[in-house]
């Protein structure tokens, strides 16, 4: 079991071959949506967990090696990446121009 900020929530793996199926009775969970309760526990996470079984859900990331699952949080953790990259050079480029203007607007 696992302490939501908003209830108790029951998340459960299981692996078969190379695929990783994760499920969680929240609300996102149950509408197939990003679930916050099921990715802090493939990263081993454990904090929230409210039931007898840590040690178990310390194991969670080792049955990502290998999946299609593991794949896609690789796909997403390297767009995370990209992305604040992009957002650095575009606030590095936002902070030039405006000191272009505040030079043009003085001479």
């Amino acid at each position: 079991m696992y302490q939501g900020d908003s209830g108790t929530y029951s998340v459960v793996f299981i692996k078969h071959s190379d695929n990783l199926k994760a499920f969680c009775n929240c609300p996102a969970g149950m509408a197939h949506q990003y679930c916050k309760h099921r990715f802090a526990l493939m990263q081993g996470d454990n904090s929230r967990v409210i039931s007898d079984n840590k040690d178990e859900v310390m194991r969670i990331p080792e049955l990502l090696k290998g999946t299609d699952v593991e794949k896609a949080l690789n796909d997403l953790n390297e767009a995370e990446i990209l992305y604040e990259e992009q957002i650095k050079a575009a606030k590095k480029a936002l902070i030039y121009k405006k000191k272009a203007l505040a030079r043009a607007m003085l001479t």
